[in-house]
C-alpha cells in the first residue's frame, strides 16, 4: 500500500506537468489565438463556453462510470483524448478556411470530453488520500505547485508573441503541451486507487437521486452556480478590453494572464491557510467583497492619462488571487461533502459541475447580448468614455453583493475551522 506522502507527490507532479497547457487553453492565449484564426469577439465566447460547457456536462455520467468500472480508466481515456485535441489544435492554421471551423469544433468537443473524463474522477480519486485536517493545506501545495509551472509557462510564451507575430508560435506551444501530457500519464498511473470499483444495480439516475437527497449538497451547488456565473465573466471581459477597446499586443494580453498566475498562487497558499485556520465561511464572505471591487474598479481604464497596461495588470492579479482562494473553499466543501464513501465521484462531479457550469451560461449570455447590441456602443459616466464591456462589469459588481445573501446556503461544518498552533506548541 502506497503512503499518503507518496501519493501525493505523484498527484502534485502529474499537475505539474499537465496543468499549464490547461491554463493557457483556457485564458488570454486562447483567446488572442482564435482571434488570429478569424473569429469575432463573440465567436470566441462561444467557442471557450462550449468547451466548459461540454467538460461540465458530461462529468456526472462519467463519474458514475469511474465509480462503477474504475476511476483510472477513464482517467487514461480523457488524457487520450486531449492529445488528440491538442494536435489538432496545432494544424488548424494549415487548413482550408472553409473546413477549418468544423475541425476547431471538433478538437473542442474532443478537448473537452477529455477533460470532462479526467476531471470526473479527479476528486473522487484524491479524496481518500489526503486527510481531512489537512485538505486545505495539501490542496493549497498542490495548487501553488501547478500555478508556478503555468507562471513559468505562459511567461515564456507571452515572452515569444511580443517578439515572433507567426501564428507558428501558438502551434509549437500545442506540441509541447502535446509532449506535457505524455508525461502527465506517466505521473498519473503512480496514483493509487486505494478505493475499488463498485459494480452495482443502481441505475445512473437512481445514483443521482440519491445524491441529489443530500440537502447540503443541493444547497451548496445552487450557491456555487450562482456565484460562478457572476464572477466568472471579469478574465474574459478584462482580456476583450485589452484586445478591442485598448488594442494591447497579444504578448502584453498573455503577459496579463500571467499575472494572474502569478496573483493564484499568492491565493491559493492564503485560501489554503484561511480554510483550515478560520473556515470556508470567511473565504467566501473575502471573495464576494474583492470581486466587487474588482468589477467596479476595471472600466478606470477609460480615464484620461490612466496607466491602462499597469491597471489590467492589477485587475489580473487580483482577479488570480480572489478566485483561487475561493477555489480552495469551494474543493474543500467538496471534499467534505463526498467523505460519506460510496461514490466519491459521483458527489463530486456533481458539486464541481454545478459551479463549472456557471462560465459556459454566463459566456453565452454575454455572447447574445453582444451579437444583438443590446448595450450601447459608447456612453459615459462622469465624462469618461464607457462601452459595452464596461456596461456589463458593473452590472457585475452589483449583481455579486447581491449575492452575499446566498451564503446561508454553503454548510460550513464541513470544514471545521482549527486554532492557529501557537510558535513553540506541540500543535
Amino acid at each position: 500500500m502506497v503512503s499518503h506522502a507518496t501519493a501525493q507527490k505523484w498527484i502534485i507532479l502529474a499537475q505539474v506537468v499537465g496543468a499549464p497547457v490547461l491554463v493557457l487553453m483556457q485564458g488570454p492565449f486562447m483567446i488572442t489565438y482564435l482571434s488570429r484564426l478569424g473569429l469575432s469577439s463573440s465567436r470566441v465566447l462561444d467557442v471557450l463556453a462550449l468547451l466548459s460547457l461540454v467538460r461540465t456536462l458530461i462529468q456526472p455520467p462519467l463519474a458514475y462510470a469511474g465509480d462503477r468500472f474504475g476511476k483510472k480508466k477513464l482517467g487514461y481515456a480523457g488524457f487520450g483524448l486531449v492529445q488528440i485535441a491538442l494536435l489538432g489544435l496545432c494544424i488548424l492554421p494549415g487548413l482550408r478556411e472553409e473546413v477549418r471551423m468544423a475541425v476547431l469544433l471538433l478538437n473542442i468537443l474532443l478537448f473537452g470530453l477529455g477533460g470532462g473524463l479526467a476531471g470526473s474522477i479527479w476528486f473522487g480519486l484524491l479524496t481518500p488520500l489526503i486527510e481531512p485536517e489537512k485538505r486545505g493545506r495539501f490542496l493549497s501545495r498542490l495548487r501553488i505547485s501547478w500555478q508556478v509551472s503555468s507562471l513559468i509557462l505562459v511567461t515564456f510564451v507571452s515572452w515569444l508573441l511580443d517578439r515572433y507575430t507567426s501564428i507558428r508560435i501558438y502551434q509549437v506551444v500545442f506540441a509541447v503541451g502535446f509532449v506535457l501530457s505524455c508525461v502527465r500519464i506517466l505521473f498519473f498511473s503512480r496514483i493509487p486507487e486505494v478505493e475499488p470499483p463498485t459494480p452495482g444495480s443502481v441505475s445512473m439516475w437512481e445514483a443521482i437521486r440519491d445524491q441529489l437527497r443530500d440537502s447540503r449538497l443541493r444547497s451548496f451547488c445552487s450557491y456555487a452556480f450562482l456565484l460562478m456565473v457572476v464572477v466568472s465573466p471579469l478574465p474574459f471581459l478584462s482580456t476583450l478590453l485589452m484586445k478591442d477597446v485598448m488594442m494591447f499586443s497579444e504578448g502584453r494580453i498573455v503577459l496579463a494572464g500571467n499575472l494572474a498566475s502569478l496573483g493564484a498562487i499568492v491565493g491559493f497558499f492564503l485560501g489554503g491557510r484561511m480554510v483550515d485556520h478560520f473556515g470556508t465561511k470567511s473565504v467566501f464572505i473575502s471573495a464576494h467583497l474583492f470581486y466587487a471591487v474588482l468589477f467596479a474598479l476595471t472600466p478606470l481604464h477609460a480615464v484620461p492619462g490612466w496607466p491602462a497596461f499597469l491597471h489590467f495588470a492589477v485587475i489580473s492579479f487580483f482577479t488570480g488571487l480572489v478566485g483561487s482562494a475561493s477555489g480552495i473553499a469551494m474543493s474543500s466543501t467538496v471534499m467534505g461533502l463526498a467523505d460519506k464513501g460510496g461514490q466519491r465521484s459521483l458527489t463530486t462531479s456533481l458539486t464541481s459541475a454545478c459551479y463549472q457550469l456557471g462560465p459556459p451560461v454566463s459566456l453565452f449570455l454575454i455572447s447574445r447580448i453582444l451579437d444583438m447590441n443590446l448595450l450601447a456602443d459608447s456612453w459615459t459616466l462622469c465624462g469618461v468614455p464607457l462601452g459595452p464591456y464596461d456596461a456589463i462589469v458593473f452590472v457585475s459588481s452589483i449583481a455579486v453583493l447581491l449575492l452575499l445573501i446566498t451564503l446561508g446556503l454553503v454548510p460550513y461544518d464541513l470544514h471545521q475551522a482549527r486554532a492557529i498552533p501557537r510558535v513553540g506548541s506541540n500543535g
